[in-house]
C-alpha cells in the first residue's frame, strides 16, 4: 500500500487562490494497480466506469477497445472494439456506465455505443451535433448527458431521452457565450466534464475546461450553483492569434475531470501547459458550498477518472512510462 499527500505551493503560476489557510492536503492511499503487467500493455486509457459487481472497465482510447476487470485487478475479457458495426465504436473519448450495468461510449462519431457488460450490443444513440463528445453521463433513468459544443446555440450540455434518444434539452453557456469570441477558438477550448451524483438530490456536476469554473444543475438542466473554483488561475485564457497559415492557439491552464464524491462534494483538476513530465497538475476537493476543502499538485501525468460507489478514485497515470489505471482510498 502506498500514501501519499501533495501540498499545493504557491508560485507565481497560481497566484488569485482562493484563500486556502484551511484547505486540508489531499491524501490519496494506493488500493490496487489495474493492468500494470499487461502484455501488450496499457495503452492510454481515457475513461474508467465500474458496475454494480464492482467489475471495472477501461476505455483504452489507443486500442479503441474496452478492458474489462474484476474488482480485484483481474483481467476478465475486452469489449467492443473500433467499427460501425453493432457495439463497435470509432475514435471513442468517454464513457459512461447507466441502468443494467449498460456501458455508454462517445467520441468523435455521432454515434454513442450501448452495450452490456458482457459486450453484447443493445443499440446507439445518434447525436444530431456534429461536434466531438468529451463527456458523457447516465441518470438513473437511463437519460443520457452528451458534452459537446453547440456552435449555434453555445450550449454544451444535451440531454437525449432514454427511450426515444432523442435530444430533448441543451443548457449551458459555452464560456464564449456573450462575447464575440472567435467560432474556432471556442471550438477548441469551449466544454468540459460531467458526472451525476445519484443520490437522492440527483445533481449534475460540470467543470468547465477553460477557464476553471464549475456548474451544478438539477437534471432538468436549471442552474443550482456556480464556483470560481480556480478561474482566476487558469491563465492565460482560452484563446489564439492570427498567424500566415491559420491559427495558433494559447493553451491555457485546463479542467481534466469532475468527479462527483456524495453529499454534494466534488472533485476537479487542473492541469497546466508544459512539456509531457513537467505538467504541473491540482487535484481539488470542494464541499457542497463550493469551499475548497482538500487540494494536492504534483507534476507528470495524473488524471482522476472515477469514483466508485464505496468512495474509490480511479487514476490514469503512468509507471515506468506505462499507462496504468491506480485506484486510491480517500484518507
Amino acid at each position: 500500500m502506498i500514501a501519499f499527500a501533495c501540498h499545493l505551493v504557491t508560485s507565481p503560476g497560481l497566484a488569485g487562490a482562493r484563500d486556502d489557510s484551511t484547505t486540508d492536503s489531499l491524501v490519496l492511499r494506493e488500493d490496487r494497480a489495474i493492468g500494470l503487467n499487461e502484455k501488450p500493455p496499457l495503452g492510454w486509457v481515457a475513461a474508467v466506469a465500474v458496475d454494480s459487481k464492482g467489475n471495472v472497465y477501461l476505455l483504452d482510447a489507443s486500442y479503441m477497445i474496452i478492458r474489462k476487470y474484476s474488482q480485484e485487478g483481474e483481467y476478465i475479457g475486452d469489449l467492443g472494439g473500433q467499427g460501425e458495426g453493432p457495439g463497435m465504436f470509432y475514435q471513442a473519448t468517454c464513457m459512461a456506465i447507466g441502468p443494467a450495468d449498460r456501458l455508454y461510449v462517445a467520441g468523435i462519431s455521432t454515434i454513442v455505443t450501448i452495450i452490456e457488460s458482457d459486450g453484447t450490443p443493445v443499440g446507439q444513440l445518434k447525436r444530431d451535433l456534429a461536434t466531438p463528445a468529451l463527456s458523457i453521463a447516465v441518470d438513473a433513468n437511463g437519460n443520457v448527458y452528451v458534452v459537446c459544443l453547440d456552435i449555434f446555440e453555445q450550449k454544451v450540455i444535451h440531454k437525449y431521452d432514454a427511450l426515444t434518444h432523442k435530444r430533448v434539452k441543451s443548457f449551458c453557456d459555452s464560456y464564449a457565450a456573450g462575447t464575440d469570441t472567435d467560432t474556432r477558438f471556442e471550438s477548441m477550448f469551449a466544454g468540459g466534464y460531467i458526472d451525476i451524483d445519484t443520490g437522492s438530490d440527483s445533481l449534475i456536476f460540470f467543470a468547465q475546461r477553460a477557464p476553471q469554473r464549475v456548474k451544478i444543475f438539477n437534471l432538468r438542466g436549471e442552474l443550482l450553483a456556480s464556483h470560481d473554483a480556480r478561474l482566476n488561475e487558469s491563465h492565460p485564457g482560452p484563446g489564439g492569434e492570427y498567424i500566415e497559415n491559420g491559427v495558433k492557439f494559447n493553451m491555457p491552464a485546463t479542467s481534466t475531470c469532475m468527479l462527483a464524491l456524495g453529499n454534494g462534494e466534488f472533485l476537479t483538476s487542473l492541469l497546466f501547459p508544459g512539456d509531457r513530465d513537467d505538467r504541473r497538475y491540482i487535484v481539488d476537493v470542494y464541499n457542497g458550498d463550493g469551499r475548497r476543502v482538500a487540494t494536492m499538485s504534483g507534476s507528470g501525468l495524473f488524471f482522476p477518472l472515477y469514483c466508485d460507489a464505496q468512495g474509490r478514485i480511479y487514476v490514469t497515470e503512468t509507471r515506468n512510462d506505462i499507462p496504468v489505471v491506480v485506484r486510491y482510498h480517500r484518507m
